[in-house]
């Protein structure tokens, strides 16, 4: 876990001592992040609380060659945030202020926002930041935007990079600069902010972030469909989205995730490949949206369709967000090898439910599909 050693002491000529973290203790907790890639202990952490910060700390470790790891939540599985070089993490946590602007249906945010807690902030203005993602407790607007996150909506809503108007960035040498503009259409030069998103800290610190905002449903209504194959359940996929309407939500589950859910969390879901479906509507006709979904799945010949009151759509997507932890926790003595999301057209989505099985069967997540990036 441990790295060679850097010579830090400058930081605290850059920013206050008390945003300056070098105790071995604390350091560990900014070694890894939630996947299983290997941890790698940096030499400090900066606790960066405005743009001036990350500015100053960037420029230092600039001019002393010192390597510098943008973190925020620490929620992601894919390693991005893990400061493989040592040197410095930089934290934007606390950077996590919130500007709602409900007439534009925008909202200026810091890095360090949490998904769930703006759009707790959000609620009152009947508007959400629609990319739902997994760990929505725990991951942050920077680190969505490094990742270009996406999740259980992106069907209907698509991917962050969707959502970002405007950045507030600062480059390696501490220049800050500015990208992007407020409105939803700008034909003014290059999108050059659509290079900072998914870019993973590597262009960047993002230290502001405007993002467009979404009505919240008014109904929601929702239904598990359950099929003798996996196979069945892919064609089900292809007849929902080939359909008069967008669902907003629509994912599977294999029935492997469903036994190790129904074993460490007690789900309570059936022994099946299944689809998990959300409408999301304005009026009582998204009553009449679920007959449409159920025809497309008895179509493909689905075995059972059950609608779910509000409280059970909460409880089904708790039980879907939890695949990846209880795969974790299910044997003390094993690691999960490989975290991906497999992606394809949804046209080709029965084929890939198709393919043949691979030897050693694991349990894995697959997202159904996700909007085509603009």
């Amino acid at each position: 876990m441990s790295s060679r050693f850097t010579d830090v002491s400058f930081l605290t000529d850059v920013v206050p001592e008390d945003q300056v973290e070098t105790d071995p203790d604390a350091l560990d907790a900014y070694a890894g992040d939630e996947g299983p890639h290997p941890a790698r202990r940096p030499d400090a952490v900066v606790h960066a609380h405005g743009t001036d910060d990350v500015s100053a700390v960037l420029a230092a470790c600039h001019d002393r060659d010192v390597p510098v790891t943008p973190r925020s939540g620490g929620s992601s599985i894919e390693g991005n945030p893990i400061p493989v070089a040592g040197g410095v993490v930089l934290d934007t946590y606390p950077m996590d202020d919130v500007d709602v602007r409900p007439a534009d249906r925008l909202a200026v945010t810091g890095p360090g926002v949490v998904y769930d807690d703006l759009n707790d902030h959000l609620a009152p203005y009947e508007l959400r930041f629609a990319p739902g993602i997994a760990a929505g407790n725990l991951a942050t607007v920077g680190g969505m935007i490094a990742n270009d996150a996406s999740g259980l909506n992106a069907v209907k809503y698509g991917v962050t990079a969707d959502h970002v108007r405007h950045l507030e960035v600062v480059l390696a040498d501490g220049s800050i600069i500015e990208f992007g503009r407020s409105v939803a259409k700008s034909a003014s030069g290059y999108r050059l902010k659509d290079v900072f998103v998914g870019s993973e800290g590597t262009l960047g610190v993002v230290t502001e972030a405007t993002l467009a905002l979404e009505p919240r449903p008014i109904e929601r209504r929702a239904a598990l469909a359950t099929f003798p194959t996996r196979e069945a359940a892919g064609d089900a996929v292809a007849n929902v989205m080939a359909g008069p309407l967008t669902p907003g939500a629509l994912e599977y589950l294999d029935s492997a995730a469903a036994r190790l859910l129904d074993e460490t969390n007690d789900a309570g879901l059936p022994d099946a490949p299944q689809l998990i479906v959300e409408l999301h509507g304005t009026n009582d006709g998204v009553a009449a949206d679920l007959d449409v979904v159920r025809d497309a799945c008895e179509d493909a010949g689905c075995t059972g369709f059950e609608t779910a009151t509000e409280a059970e759509i909460d409880r089904l997507w708790a039980a879907r967000r939890d695949v990846y932890p209880a795969a974790c926790d299910y044997r003390e003595d094993a690691t999960v090898a490989f975290i991906g999301d497999v992606v394809v057209p949804v046209s080709r989505y029965p084929d890939h439910r198709r393919a043949r099985r691979p030897a050693r069967r694991r349990t894995r997540r697959h997202r159904a599909l996700r909007r085509p990036r603009r």
